[in-house]
């Protein structure tokens, strides 16, 4: 729900159940040892480095198809 999410860690956290969204950030950081915030913006580079990838690959698979 985090990764894909506009939605604001309190509305996050109200949907998943917690009391509040200190409590989702105190579970989450115990269980994972970093906070939401730290593993949102890691996971968005995660993805734009993924997406950065792709676009690459794929210019060099058709440079090679038109033989440049």
């Amino acid at each position: 729900m985090l990764g894909k999410c506009v939605a604001s860690l309190a509305d996050v956290a109200q949907l998943a159940g917690f009391v509040n969204q200190s409590h989702l950030t105190r579970t989450f950081q115990s269980r994972l040892d970093i906070t939401p915030a730290y593993w949102g913006k890691s996971r968005y580079v995660e993805l734009i480095q993924d997406a950065n990838a792709a676009m690459w690959q794929v210019l060099a698979v058709s440079l090679q198809e038109t033989g440049l």
